[in-house]
């Protein structure tokens, strides 16, 4: 244990992982985590950079990993028939790609560099692994997820589905009388 208490007070004096803290401290994917366990996420991010143009990936690709924009913007687009839509461009600060952290099914949107960025990364094996040792950040964080999940489902305009033939007949159309 003596071991940990002195990576802890390494950590805690380094400026870099202390900013790394304070930019996770305003995610919303991690509001409510205590500074102790940030500091413990905060180790399992790593960073990249990135040119202008350069992708971070593509709509359909797999989800995983979560994104946290520490300098520079990102924009993040989706498909349309005559090309892409950016629905949002991101700053330091933001996070995307958390979806990932649930599941690993296709990515929703494309993300692409706007200006020269630095990402911070967390890919979800390294999440997991990070809450098997301590739940409390897997609670947290997913309780997060899911209220984002229901505020965009709740704000979302219905999907009108087209006919299929299979609605269920109305007066008059030859049911029994």
């Amino acid at each position: 244990m003596a071991g940990h208490g002195w990576r802890w007070a390494h950590w805690a004096r380094d400026p870099e992982h202390g900013r790394r803290v304070a930019l996770l401290h305003g995610a919303p994917v991690f509001t409510g985590l205590p500074r102790r366990l940030l500091g413990r996420l905060a180790t399992r991010f790593f960073e990249k950079g990135y040119a202008p143009g350069e992708l971070v990936f593509r709509e359909g690709d797999p989800g995983k990993a979560l994104f946290v924009v520490l300098e520079g913007a990102v924009a993040v687009s989706r498909a349309v028939p005559d090309g892409e839509q950016v629905v949002r461009t991101l700053g330091p600060g933001a996070c995307f790609g958390e979806m990932a952290l649930i599941d690993d099914f296709p990515r929703s949107a494309t993300a692409r560099i706007r200006a020269p960025s630095r990402l911070l990364v967390l890919y979800k094996s390294d999440f997991d692994a990070l809450i098997e040792g301590d739940p409390r950040i897997g609670l947290v964080t997913l309780r997060n997820l899911l209220r984002m999940l229901a505020t965009y489902v709740r704000t979302t305009p219905p999907v009108t589905q087209p006919a299929t033939g299979l609605e269920p007949p109305g007066p008059g159309d030859g049911a029994a009388g």
